[in-house]
């Protein structure tokens, strides 16, 4: 009897222990999809996407938070947020380099904020400057 619900402690163990590798494991592939900013609608609110654009305008507001609007080769424009605390976290050379006329790739979660979607970057590495504009 007490073998028995070993087995099963075991078989218990090894199995969550192979479901979190599996999951770690299909996370570290995970790529959000680049999808054109004009595709964007509701049902990617709250899900991670990645876009590409130019910058057509940069500016901050009083309490630090950049905001970025994109456009790109579909027509469409958005919002990007970088709060302040991701803002802490880029390097240097990429906020100088966040001018107007810059080509940036962007991934972050989709939001909508007073009726409008926008882009919050979660994280400094998830905001690419390809070219600076200017």
């Amino acid at each position: 009897m007490n073998g028995g619900r070993n087995s099963l402690q075991l078989l218990s163990l090894s199995l969550s222990l192979l479901g979190m590798v599996l999951i770690y494991v299909s996370s570290v592939g995970f790529e959000a999809p680049t999808v054109e900013i004009s595709r964007l609608d509701s049902s990617y609110l709250g899900k991670t996407v990645k876009i590409a654009g130019t910058v057509e305008k940069v500016y901050y507001s009083k309490g630090g938070h950049a905001f970025l609007i994109l456009r790109d080769s579909s027509g469409g424009s958005i919002r990007v947020v970088i709060f302040k605390n991701v803002l802490k976290t880029l390097e240097g050379e990429k906020i100088v380099r966040l001018k107007e006329g810059s080509l940036v790739t962007v991934c972050g979660t989709l939001d909508e904020y007073e009726g409008r979607l926008q882009i919050v970057v979660r994280s400094g590495k998830d905001l690419e400057v390809k070219e600076i504009g200017g």
